[in-house]
């Protein structure tokens, strides 16, 4: 994963944990609505780190980034 994902999720969205899930392989739409909710402070689970990525993406990059980590393995 690029930037700084990989800090949490790993560098291929592997890490499975209670804190930082498994993003590979989830369904682009779940993703997408993940990100969007995050960016809407809709969830609060994260003390802020992924509002702040989220709310750097544009919509396209929102697209995009959760097509990309759906299709990693």
């Amino acid at each position: 994963m690029r930037g700084k994902c990989f800090i949490c999720h790993g560098a291929d969205g592997e890490i499975s944990s209670p804190i930082f899930p498994r993003q590979a392989g989830q369904h682009a739409a779940d993703l997408e609505q993940l990100l969007k909710k995050f960016n809407a402070r809709e969830r609060t689970n994260d003390n802020a780190v992924m509002h702040s990525v989220a709310s750097k993406l544009t919509e396209l990059e929102v697209r995009a980034l959760s097509s990309y980590v759906s299709g990693m393995k």
